[in-house]
């Protein structure tokens, strides 16, 4: 897997890659190097991964409760994460907020230069 996060004028901020194995890292500069950005890829997971997969991986306690749009993960009753659907989860962009770290992530997928 390899995943590029943009700035807004599409230069590279961070690159990371994972091949099941090792995983590897590049921060631009203007990265703070205390960003834990091996939880993009966990948050990825959450947003794209089927409910079913999800359900079984998740820890005593938890619960993802899925509405018209929306996927909500439960940990003792208290709402901890929302993702927001916008239409087509792999073409339309995709609002992320998790509530307890009190950050939000809007993802936007971008064609392929192969297709």
């Amino acid at each position: 897997m390899t995943l590029a996060c943009l700035g807004p004028f599409s230069h590279r901020l961070i690159a990371l890659s994972w091949d099941g194995v090792k995983f590897q890292r590049e921060l631009d500069p203007a990265v703070p190097r205390n960003l834990p950005v091996e939880l993009i890829l966990r948050d990825l997971q959450l947003v794209y991964w089927p409910a079913e997969v999800i359900r079984r991986a998740l820890p005593s306690g938890w619960e993802l409760k899925l509405k018209a749009g929306t996927r909500e993960y439960i940990n003792n009753g208290k709402e901890v994460i929302e993702v927001r659907y916008a239409g087509d989860r792999f073409k339309d962009p995709i609002e992320f907020e998790h509530k307890a770290a009190e950050y939000k992530l809007v993802i936007h997928t971008l064609e392929s230069a192969d297709e």
